[in-house]
């Protein structure tokens, strides 16, 4: 309770109200690592300080807006279209769900590489919807969480330019495997009798 009281100024419970409660809740909810435990632990505790403690119970405390009510408030005081309110919203549910319905303030620029390369290979979206889904998402963590992914990995790139670094490192990986491939068939038709699983390692390894 705290932080509570150092939110509001150093201001006594006493003096607050439902209003200063929800104000309190909603930052918890902007900053908290794991929101939905932190709201309910501070819920559970401003209802205590209140009933048991001060004996002055404020009734039901209000809930902060969820993550895509956030998304939809921040879009229409910035005066975006509504098509482009739908299209955020469409990429950012896609996002949360392709990581399992992890929030993403547990997530970073490693999974938001990782979805919009699995839209470009798996998906096959176009080049214009891969920029839309990043522009949602660069809007979800630098306008709604307030959280830096570390822009020097997006700033002034494009979409497919983010997949093709990615796609780059996949294709350097299964080359080096194909080399390895190589090695052991070439082996193997120098020598069938390697077949033998460990001699072969033993003849890998000269």
């Amino acid at each position: 309770m705290v932080r509570f009281i150092f939110f509001h100024q150093v201001r006594h419970p006493r003096d607050l109200g439902l209003a200063e409660v929800g104000s309190f809740l909603q930052q918890v909810a902007r900053t908290a690592a794991d929101p939905v435990v932190a709201i309910d632990v501070a819920r559970a505790g401003l209802e205590f300080l209140y009933r048991e403690v001060l004996a002055q119970p404020l009734g039901e405390l209000p809930r902060p807006p969820r993550l895509l009510d956030q998304v939809r408030q921040v879009l229409r005081v910035g005066h975006y279209s509504f098509r482009t309110e739908e299209a955020y919203i469409h990429w950012i549910r896609r996002f949360i769900f392709y990581h399992g319905t992890r929030h993403p303030r547990e997530l970073g620029a490693a999974e938001v590489e990782q979805f919009l390369t699995h839209l470009a290979v798996e998906g096959r979206v176009s080049a214009s919807t891969q920029n839309q889904a990043l522009a949602a998402l660069l809007f979800l963590y630098g306008r709604v969480l307030e959280i830096d992914l570390g822009r020097g990995s997006f700033s002034g790139s494009s979409s497919a330019e983010v997949v093709q670094g990615a796609l780059g490192g996949l294709t350097r990986r299964l080359a080096l495997g194909l080399q390895l491939v190589e090695l052991v068939v070439h082996r193997l038709e120098a020598d069938p009798q390697l077949l033998g699983g460990e001699r072969l390692v033993a003849a890998m390894l000269v």
